[in-house]
């Protein structure tokens, strides 16, 4: 091993540099990453165990959170399991943007475009089951316009029987509506209760 080159020591303190334990400057070495920051290149060759590439992309990402975007996807997230909760489809309907995309691992239906089509799929739902119970979680991501959650589902099913489900969501978000979803759950428990509706 090269002195001043390898381990390096992250500074916690500004979570976007590396440096070499010695101190010597490798300036020659330097790269600049797409962020704007620059780091080591040993730094940049090692990112792939994602500590120095999470403290070299957070500090971009968080700063990029004009408007408090971040803020409005986990609320647009909140408003979303609200409104299926309350089986309110008008609020359900106001999360999506137009022109939205759906994906479930469920055929049908698979991929949904538009928001007139995701609506009528949820409107189905809110007539065949009763009281709907949720809970969940929703974690932002780096990007402001995106978040992940998990929920857990369970409803009466009005012919009899109950659904109960859980997953977990990828969502990308506009202002304050839903333009992109993939949402994973449970496809046994989905098709038992509405493969044959």
């Amino acid at each position: 091993m090269q002195p001043g080159t390898l381990p390096l020591r992250l500074d916690n303190r500004r979570r976007d540099t590396a440096r070499p334990l010695t101190g010597q400057s490798h300036n020659h070495e330097d790269v600049i990453m797409t962020t704007g920051r620059r780091v080591p290149r040993r730094a940049a060759l090692a990112l792939s165990g994602g500590a120095v590439l999470g403290a070299a992309l957070a500090p971009a990402f968080a700063s990029a959170d004009t408007g408090g975007q971040r803020r409005r996807s986990i609320a647009t997230a909140e408003a979303l399991y609200r409104a299926l909760t309350a089986k309110d489809l008008d609020a359900f309907a106001a999360v999506w943007a137009p022109d939205a995309i759906s994906r479930m691992p469920v055929t049908p239906p698979g991929e949904i475009h538009g928001r007139d089509g995701i609506v009528e799929g949820i409107g189905f739902f809110f007539m065949v089951v009763g009281e709907v119970r949720m809970t969940w979680q929703i974690r932002p991501l780096l990007n402001p316009h995106e978040v992940v959650s998990t929920w857990t589902m369970e409803a009466p099913l009005l012919a009899g029987g109950v659904y109960r489900n859980r997953g977990a969501q990828i969502m990308r978000i506009h202002g304050d509506q839903i333009v992109d979803n993939t949402e994973f759950l449970d496809t046994a428990a989905f098709l038992k209760a509405f493969g044959q509706q």
